[in-house]
């Protein structure tokens, strides 16, 4: 499951992701995102894996990546960082970081604490 919460003050998009999470839960999350959140230019995501699973596989980043682009366009900045516990998920983490390099207007990091993802998101 996926669920998000905006924080108007901090202006982040706080995800929480729990259970397992497949692909297609993951599409329909974007498309649920862009839908909630199209009318703010300079998006902030702070997205916490816990202890999901997630039944996704590094095959399956292309099309991520491409309905991402389609999504995004109309923004003018998207950062978003991630954080993770497991290795598995800051392995799976580390390469979609390198296949989104291709978006220009999306920046995707890896953190293993919530302090260090603020930080992050804090100082750009």
């Amino acid at each position: 499951m996926i669920e998000s919460s905006f924080n108007q003050e901090e202006n982040i998009i706080y995800v929480k992701r729990s259970d397992e999470v497949d692909l297609e839960e993951l599409m329909s999350h974007i498309i649920r995102l862009d839908k909630t959140y199209n009318g703010i230019k300079k998006l902030n995501l702070i997205d916490d894996f816990g202890d999901s699973v997630s039944k996704f596989q590094i095959q399956d980043f292309p099309d991520v990546i491409e309905d991402l682009k389609k999504r995004i366009q109309a923004y003018d900045h998207v950062n978003h960082a991630v954080i993770v516990t497991k290795p598995l998920d800051a392995a799976l983490s580390y390469m979609f970081t390198l296949t989104s390099q291709s978006i220009s207007n999306y920046t995707y990091r890896t953190f293993s604490s919530l302090k260090a993802a603020k930080s992050w998101l804090y100082h750009l």
